[in-house]
């Protein structure tokens, strides 16, 4: 494992007459981005994602909880949480990350759900939507979001609700509920 020298460069300081800079915490931004590359150095086959950590206190034994998101093919959105540990601050410093088995949750991106409402929208009205804005859609059969859709000046909400979901392949299948205002 390669210690953390480089990623924390500017935070040790050495001088004339030896003084050291000491460092207390890493800010979680910087704990995610040097754990993410640690799991991809464990792991090269691993689908890319993003790690998003809390302050860590760069002490021996001291961890923080971090949740991954990882967008798969297709839109499929996988979250998954993990532990990352202080190993040692020796030498820069060493970190170890231990993702937890099951996943936390998954689903459809919001880009995802724009790209087919949008076309949805383009083939039913012959016109493109001005703008479609959906939130990330998870959960169980039912669950339901709401996405904000506008054509010409006009503004309306679209309901997407999730219809059937395969914990196997990450997969959502959904549906839109589209009324859209008369013309």
């Amino acid at each position: 494992m390669r210690p953390l020298a480089l990623a924390m460069s500017g935070l040790i300081l050495t001088g004339c007459g030896s003084t050291v800079l000491h460092i207390d915490h890493l800010a979680g931004r910087e704990v995610g981005v040097m754990a993410e590359h640690r799991l991809e150095e464990m792991h090269p086959g691993m689908a890319p994602g993003t790690l998003t950590c809390p302050t860590l206190r760069f002490r021996a034994g001291a961890s923080v909880r971090c949740v991954r998101v990882a967008e798969l093919s297709g839109g499929r959105v996988v979250r998954m949480y993990g532990t990352v540990r202080v190993v040692s601050t020796r030498d820069g410093g060493d970190l170890h990350v231990a993702m937890d088995r099951d996943v936390a949750e998954f689903g459809v991106s919001s880009q995802r759900l724009q790209q087919d409402l949008t076309a949805i929208l383009a083939k039913r009205t012959s016109t493109v939507p001005t703008a479609v804005r959906c939130p990330f859609l998870a959960g169980p059969t039912g669950t339901s979001v709401h996405c904000t859709v506008q054509l010409g000046k006009g503004t309306t909400s679209v309901a997407a609700t999730v219809t059937g979901t395969d914990p196997a392949t990450y997969r959502t299948s959904y549906r839109f509920i589209v009324r859209l205002p008369p013309r």
